[in-house]
């Protein structure tokens, strides 16, 4: 194109990226209430800033590589012939060039694999990196739990109390603790300090999760549609 026509083409393109923000940036901001003190403006642009440039790329490889294992384990329980191209055509991109080795999938095959990969596998990654991002950038955000390991405290102390035991205890003992798995439960924060659990959790507002999951589901849609346009206009 000449310059003047390529300037053209440029401006029309910013023009349709810029038009794309107006709706999710309308809902933004009817959400978005300034007089909450979690909804700071500087962690909401770090959040929006993180996801467009950073959080999309990683989501794009994460899917790119999740949705390649699910189409290769569905070929494998439906048509596992198809592995006969292997390995003159890496596995890795199998599922992605049947069409070009004259390999003709049965449709049933490419529904389930489409929607595996489309339904299943790319929303549990984009809100999963949206997940990610907003505990990275807002981790002052109100909760009312906290993640603890159940029995770690009783460990320590029914260790320092078989100090006196014979040396075959402890090494049973011992064994028996690398043994257990720690499991991950949910306490509750209490109103008063944060510590102790006799006082009832306190109510928070969902506002400021909503607007920063908001802030990051925005910088994710801007680098997807801006890829989107520049490639198909």
């Amino acid at each position: 194109l000449p310059s003047k026509a390529y300037t053209q083409a440029t401006l029309s393109n910013l023009k349709l990226v810029a038009l794309s923000l107006i709706p999710p940036l309308l809902y933004s901001l009817a959400i978005y209430d300034s007089k909450m003190p979690h909804n700071n403006i500087n962690s909401l642009l770090s959040t929006f800033y993180t996801a467009a440039t950073l959080g999309y790329p990683l989501a794009f490889l994460f899917e790119i590589a999740l949705t390649t294992l699910l189409r290769i384990l569905v070929f494998l329980i439906s048509e596992p012939e198809v592995f006969r191209l292997t390995p003159r055509v890496p596995l890795p991109v199998l599922p992605w060039v049947l069409r070009e080795n004259s390999y003709r999938p049965k449709r049933i095959t490419l529904f389930a694999a489409d929607f595996v990969t489309s339904c299943v596998a790319a929303p549990f990654v984009e809100e999963l990196v949206k997940y990610k991002i907003v505990q990275w950038c807002a981790p002052h955000l109100p909760k009312n739990f906290i993640v603890t390991k159940n029995g770690h405290a009783s460990k320590k102390q029914g260790g320092a109390a078989k100090t006196t035991n014979d040396g075959g205890n402890n090494n049973n003992s011992s064994s028996s603790k690398k043994r257990k798995k720690r499991r991950l439960s949910l306490q509750p924060i209490s109103a008063d300090d944060g510590t102790s659990h006799s006082a009832p959790p306190a109510v928070i507002n969902i506002n400021p999760h909503i607007t920063h999951f908001l802030s990051a589901s925005l910088g994710l849609k801007l680098s997807d549609t801006t890829r989107r346009i520049l490639l198909y206009t």
